[in-house]
């Protein structure tokens, strides 16, 4: 019996692609939860660049893998068929949780997981990135706000590389590949409660970053645990 202007919430139908329901919905006004368990092989990369959250109506979209119902934690695969950047991530306020980005192949530029442009408030939760040139890279110092939290990056060149302010690598799993992963950044950040695995020169590189790494375990056999520079 209510008007349409009382609408406050939208129950929708169901999407071909992952990437047609990212860009049919806007969580500009209320939180938008897409739920997806289909396993694709896109022709191109996925963008997630339009109908992201808002800070102002705490507001987030979500996409969320799943199998056989929507609390299980399974995730699903996006295959980049080895030739292209898997998911790209450029909208504020979005939550990605159990997205597997395989296979966006080795060249450089190939990832799993692309920040590119200005956004804040970016989470990805039981995600997992290999067989990448970067399992998940943030290319912006305009990016604020990352969180990797239970992600699983294995069988890439390099694990992560990120330029951005205020990230935090929480409870993951890193396998460092022939480069190591990469911090650029003129804020905070913390890796906390994660497993280091390596058989490079070293796990990490850090620039011009002021950092807080703690309760990791780092094994394998790398030469160094990090590299610093600082020209402050």
């Amino acid at each position: 019996t209510a008007d349409v202007t009382d609408l406050v919430v939208a129950i929708g139908g169901a999407f071909d692609t992952l990437q047609n329901a990212s860009d049919d919905t806007s969580a500009a006004n209320y939180s938008v939860y897409i739920y997806d368990n289909k396993n694709e092989t896109p022709s191109a990369t996925i963008d997630l660049d339009v109908g992201g959250g808002s800070g102002t109506n705490r507001s987030f979209k979500y996409i969320i893998g799943f199998d056989t119902s929507i609390d299980d934690n399974q995730q699903i695969t996006l295959d980049g068929d080895a030739s292209r950047v898997v998911a790209t991530i450029a909208i504020n306020n979005i939550i990605v949780k159990n997205i597997y980005a395989y296979n966006a192949g080795f060249v450089a530029g190939q990832y799993g997981f692309y920040c590119n442009a200005a956004a804040a408030n970016i989470l990805l939760e039981n995600c997992k990135a290999t067989n990448c040139a970067t399992g998940f890279y943030a290319s912006n110092t305009s990016i604020v706000a990352v969180v990797l939290n239970n992600c699983t990056l294995v069988d890439n060149t390099q694990a992560f590389h990120w330029k951005s302010y205020n990230f935090l690598l929480l409870n993951s799993t890193i396998e460092t590949g022939p480069s190591p992963s990469y911090i650029y950044g003129y804020s905070g950040g913390r890796i906390s409660g994660c497993v280091f695995d390596g058989a490079q020169d070293q796990y990490l590189s850090i620039d011009y970053a002021r950092f807080t790494i703690d309760n990791n375990i780092f094994y394998g056999s790398a030469i160094s645990i990090l590299k610093l520079s600082v020209n402050y």
